[in-house]
């Protein structure tokens, strides 16, 4: 059924929540539904009913607002209507969502004062915020002497369907999965991009580094302040919380490996200790050592030999100073300070394998060996490392070997122990970092990605009994650390690509689009 909504909105750069009264009478100026404490109900140059709010009114951004949380899980397409217009000074004129990036809905751009513009679109949004709104907001460098008139706003919702969040497709197979790293939502205060991650996934993974928690000095206060709140937030939610990651090749202070072997012993005890009971009790499981074996070039003598020899002494092209000071036994150190820190929580060992099935083998022989080695020590039966997390990171997708993802995982569950497909993401472009870089993506590329997603998923879904967690590095595409490939299942506007209906029905999607 068809229903009508008032609405409107222009762009916005600061964000600040807007309150709920007029500062005449303590009541909202109310339209249709729209309300705003800065404006007042006029009629002007013929219109009756105009919202009119002047610039040197309005204290925060958040000028105008309608609420759609009554469409909250749901898929609504919308059909916007309304004259607009400014007077004073030439400017933009934009309808958004509550977020600090787009989705921009509509724009007019350098609208001239004095002239009513009609502002009138089709779109759909996916409103996974817990309090989805549309607002009208004003830059802060507008003239005080701007005010600004709406009219005759309208939305006819022509479609709505509910959303099933994907963890549920998959709760009776495994945990699913992302992240949130320091590039993410949570440090943007973008709290649309929280509510999404939490909508679709019941496990998040925090980017909790030494680069995030260390103290700049020795001695000095852990930097848990922000981490807490997360962690504290995401199990409020119902989320589960799985640590990432306790030692890694990317260095934080140098106080941490500074000193004699004994020293830095003693600062990776230290360090894996304060970590740990400080989350004890909230996350369930951490990736104690990420990425310890060399990135490439493994070769199947080297898998014959000695896994100590196969360390990745370079993260790119800084030292790993951990394994100059401690060696390759660095790996099993970390282990046994967490297995001695908090007895309760699952340990993983995290890797890359690009394919590299010789990396595969050196990896199975590092944690055989340190798990047999505890073992016979302990007098036990429990396993050291108790979980593999293989980074699902694909960048050279055009020659991805589906067999050979079905051999990685045969020689994982030969371990014994928990399986993760640990970094999910698929880059049309290769590796190239940084956030917030995301470019609109050809059909073809769109396609070809979605296919992998569901060959993959194909293969997950047949191994289920051997996969604790899949998770996903990136909820959309404008977070992702390599945005510009637009690896994830989600455009930058929240808004399911072809990838997310391949990853929820991966028979269906391929019957109906590979082209093999």
């Amino acid at each position: 059924m068809k229903k009508i909504l008032s609405f409107i909105l222009l762009i916005a750069a600061l964000s600040m929540l807007f309150t709920a009264c007029t500062k005449e009478d303590n009541k909202l100026v109310n339209v249709n539904g729209f309300t705003t404490e800065f404006g007042t109900i006029v009629n002007y140059e013929g219109k009756t009913n105009v919202i009119k709010i002047n610039r040197s009114d309005v204290n925060g951004v958040e000028a105008v607002r309608y609420s759609l949380a009554e469409y909250f899980g749901k898929e609504v397409t919308v059909r916007i209507s309304a004259d607009v217009r400014r007077e004073g000074n030439k400017g933009d004129i934009t309808w958004r969502l509550n977020r600090m990036r787009d989705p921009t809905i509509a724009f007019i751009e350098n609208a001239e004062p004095g002239i009513w513009y009609n502002i009138s679109k089709e779109f759909t949004l996916n409103l996974t915020s817990s309090d989805p709104y549309l607002f009208l907001s004003i830059w802060a460098r507008e003239d005080p002497n701007t005010s600004f008139y709406i009219a005759n706003p309208t939305i006819t919702v022509i479609s709505e369907k509910n959303i099933t969040p994907l963890y549920i497709l998959f709760e009776k197979d495994f945990l699913f999965g992302n992240i949130l790293d320091y590039h993410s939502a949570w440090r943007a205060g973008d709290t649309w991009g929280i509510d999404h991650a939490i909508y679709h996934h019941n496990v998040i993974t925090p980017w909790f580094s030494t680069i995030v928690l260390a103290p700049p000095n020795k001695g000095e206060a852990y930097l848990f302040t922000d981490a807490d709140r997360l962690v504290d937030f995401l199990l409020n939610k119902g989320v589960k919380v799985f640590g990432h990651t306790l030692i890694d090749m990317i260095l934080g202070p140098a106080w941490l490996t500074e000193g004699s072997r004994e020293d830095v012993m003693q600062n990776m005890k230290d360090y894996i200790t304060t970590v740990l009971n400080n989350f004890k009790g909230k996350i369930y499981a951490w990736n104690v050592v990420n990425e310890g074996l060399r990135y490439m070039g493994l070769t199947a003598a080297d898998a014959r030999g000695d896994w100590r020899n196969c360390i990745n002494e370079y993260f790119y092209d800084s030292p790993n100073q951990w394994f100059q000071k401690l060696g390759a036994d660095y790996i099993e150190m970390a282990f046994r300070f967490a297995r001695e820190a908090d007895p309760d929580i699952t340990l993983y060992y995290n890797e890359i394998f690009y394919m590299n099935l010789h990396k595969v083998d050196v990896t199975i022989k590092m944690i055989q060996d340190i798990n047999d080695r505890y073992k016979k020590e302990t007098g036990g039966t429990r396993n050291l490392i108790e979980g593999i997390g293989w980074q699902g990171h694909i960048y050279d997708y055009k020659n991805i070997n589906y067999d050979v993802v079905r051999e990685i995982l045969d020689k994982l569950i030969n371990l014994g122990i928990e399986i993760a497909i640990s970094e999910i993401d698929i880059s049309m472009v290769g590796q190239i970092e940084g956030p917030d870089k995301d470019s609109v993506m050809s059909e073809e590329d769109e396609l070809t990605q979605a296919i992998i997603c569901a060959r993959l998923f194909q293969i997950f879904n047949e191994y289920s009994d051997h996969i604790t967690r899949i998770t996903f590095w990136g909820a959309d595409d404008g977070y992702s650390w390599i945005s510009l490939g637009n690896p994830t299942l989600f455009d930058r506007n929240f808004n399911p690509k072809l990838a997310f209906h391949a990853v929820n029905d991966p028979d269906g999607f391929l019957a109906q689009y590979d082209r093999r």
